[in-house]
């Protein structure tokens, strides 16, 4: 299974959730990816996505993510889903401090990106500690979600999935 097509199935499953409960937005990006038409309205939840737009993997995960949601505000009236984009500049320290403020924000009811291991890494502990679901785009070694409800990979079998689903309405429930 191709790259984008892994990032819009863990788009599908987060979409699905949010059909059930009624929810959503769109937000503005980076120049490449303008070219989708813009929707206004309002949210009432969001997903923050945080890439590095030099890297081909993060960049084409965000245009299936957008596609997806596009496609999904477009045939939705009674929710949109919310989608705000951070830019990574691929450090472990500003992982930590993007991470450390997209968690504590409380606007987000999951978080999809932070490219690399240690950022990755870094990122899933503070999601951890803030409690927000968190999501790698790349296939990263099993100590990151190994100990961690709260991260996910896009790896998925049963077990995975159902671990994600568990933790995603834990969020909604707080």
């Amino acid at each position: 299974m191709s790259f984008t097509r892994l990032s819009r199935f863990l788009l599908a499953i987060i979409l699905m959730f949010f059909s059930v409960l009624g929810i959503a937005k769109q937000s503005d990006d980076f120049e490449i990816l303008k070219s989708l038409p813009q929707l206004s309205f309002k949210p009432e939840f969001k997903i923050a996505v945080v890439i590095n737009k030099k890297s081909e993997e993060d960049v084409m995960a965000l245009q299936g993510i957008k596609d997806q949601l596009y496609e999904t505000n477009k045939k939705n009236k009674n929710f949109k889903i919310g989608l705000d984009i951070y830019q990574s500049k691929e450090d472990q320290e500003d992982a930590d401090d993007l991470s450390l403020e997209i968690g504590n924000s409380g606007k987000y009811v999951s978080v999809v990106g932070h490219s690399g291991y240690r950022n990755s890494k870094t990122s899933a502990d503070n999601y951890l500690v803030t409690k927000t679901p968190f999501i790698s785009i790349q296939e990263k070694h099993f100590n990151l979600t190994q100990f961690n409800p709260w991260a996910h990979r896009l790896i998925y079998n049963e077990e995975l999935l159902s671990d994600f689903i568990t933790t995603f309405l834990k969020k909604l429930g707080d």
